[in-house]
């Protein structure tokens, strides 16, 4: 099933019997996703990952920054899981860890955009557990009013930060910039 993630086809089928030669499935009798939440295709990650970098510039190390020093969004952290410093990192690097730990872990390719650039973004400034958490919440609306939704959770995220941690309010107003151009570009589709 090519452009749906292996949980997606594991949730649709059903359990009938275990013998001792293991499961038995049948498929379950739903009806298809919507055709609005449909999974992405492989060009979303491409249209996400370039908004991402409107706003991953280069090396930053902020004192008041919890993830440290970052390159292009990368955190040391997240690079020496790579074997990198964040000076080694190049965009195609940058681009292969955003596709694997941060699009594939999230589960973003599960949604069309502009919702799968909502999760992306997320994960991205928040983390994959973040994403994942929201991802759980998405409804049956189209993929843009779904987007937007997500969009405003993660601006609410951003002012519960602020509010149990007042060292980050000099980060609020570039976080809220970027949920202003996202959802801009979220209505675009």
């Amino acid at each position: 099933m090519k452009g749906h993630s292996v949980l997606a086809t594991l949730l649709t089928w059903t359990v009938i019997g275990v013998s001792a030669t293991g499961f038995r499935f049948l498929p379950r009798e739903t009806s298809p996703p919507s055709p609005s939440l449909v999974p992405s295709t492989g060009d979303d990650f491409e249209r996400a990952i370039t908004f991402i970098f409107e706003w991953e510039g280069g090396l930053v190390d902020h004192p008041s920054d919890r993830g440290g020093k970052t390159n292009m969004g990368i955190t040391e952290e997240r690079a020496k899981q790579h074997g990198l410093t964040p000076e080694q990192i190049t965009k195609e690097k940058a681009t292969e860890i955003y596709r694997i730990d941060y699009w594939n872990a999230a589960g973003c390719g599960d949604f069309p955009l502009p919702l799968s650039l909502a999760c992306l973004n997320t994960a991205v400034n928040s983390g994959p557990g973040k994403a994942l958490e929201f991802n759980e919440l998405v409804g049956d609306g189209t993929a843009t009013e779904e987007a937007i939704d997500y969009t405003q959770r993660q601006e609410d995220f951003y002012r519960a930060i602020v509010a149990s941690d007042p060292s980050q309010e000099v980060f609020l107003q570039g976080w809220l910039n970027r949920s202003a151009a996202l959802k801009a570009e979220i209505k675009r589709f």
